[in-house]
Order: structure tokens, then C-alpha cells, then sequence
């Protein structure tokens, strides 16, 4: 459990282990940030009361795969200290934990590329992670999908 810190310009965050934390039907509705409550109207369903159409359950019986390219910008190459070998072991326990994430639902996460940005950016890489996402996104779009097929392209920086 995490919440913000009620410090004035301020980062910080307070985390609890969950035995500390107040039981579900106690827990005041009030959001940590804005400090506004709400009151929900209608219970949430458990998950176990769902029931599936049968074309949901075909859809989830069969294998779906996903193919992900990982861009590794100059930043993080640097953090790694140039060691291409250390950065690839990294992507590939990312894609192994993201294979057993989406296992049950049989996604499968077939990495279909890295590459690492080793002698500079190739886009302009922003403290503001919208301008960065439209940036990344429209490189995936005109350069990487033009020698590449991917479902998904991740860009892991340090900025």
C-alpha cells in the first residue's frame, strides 16, 4: 500500500505493508492526491461471480501471441555501463516475467527484436513522458515498423 507524503513539494511516498492496512469495507474512500471522497453506489462484482459468453471462453482457450520489440535508449546503455550482455539478460527476464504474467490467459510474449541505442538517441528523448510516447510512437511508426513487424514496441530509458 502507497500513499503521497503530505509535504509540500514533495516526491515522497509512505508505504505500508498490508497487515497495516485498515480492512476493505473500513477503508475510508478519499483520494490520497486530491484528498476528495467519493461514495460508490453499486457493490463490485467478485471475480469468482463473473461468468464468461462461450465465445469468451474459446477466445481465451486459444494461444494469442504477441510480438514485442524492446529500444533501449543511450541513458540506459550508459546506466548499464555499455555492457550489451547485462541489458540483454535484463529484457529477456522482462519478457519471462511478462510470459508468466499473461500465461494463464495464454498470451504468449514472443520478443521479436532489441535494440540498443549505444552512440546516441535516435529521438529526442524528454523529462515529459507524453511528448516522449508521441515521439517514440511516431519513430516505431515510420522507421522501426518499415524493417521490423511488432505488435508492440517498449522503450526502456532513464530519462
Amino acid at each position: 500500500f502507497i500513499e503521497p507524503l503530505k509535504l509540500s513539494d514533495s516526491e515522497a511516498h509512505a508505504i505500508y505493508k498490508d497487515e497495516n492496512v485498515e480492512k476493505e469495507d473500513e477503508t475510508l474512500k478519499i483520494c490520497g492526491v486530491t484528498q476528495t471522497t467519493w461514495e460508490s453506489d453499486e457493490p463490485i462484482e467478485k471475480i469468482s461471480q463473473l461468468t464468461n459468453t462461450p465465445e469468451q471462453d474459446r477466445y481465451l482457450q486459444i494461444k494469442k501471441y504477441i510480438e514485442f520489440f524492446v529500444v533501449v535508449d543511450y541513458r540506459m546503455y550508459r546506466h548499464y555501463k555499455r555492457n550489451k550482455p547485462a541489458i540483454q539478460r535484463r529484457v529477456y527476464e522482462m519478457v519471462n516475467t511478462l510470459n508468466m504474467i499473461y500465461r494463464p490467459l495464454n498470451f504468449y510474449i514472443a520478443l521479436t527484436g532489441l535494440e540498443i541505442w549505444s552512440s546516441r538517441d535516435t529521438i529526442h528523448i524528454e523529462p515529459d513522458a507524453g511528448i516522449t510516447l508521441k515521439l517514440f510512437g511516431e519513430w516505431r511508426q515510420n522507421f522501426l515498423l518499415q524493417r521490423k513487424r511488432n505488435d508492440y514496441a517498449q522503450l526502456l530509458t532513464r530519462i
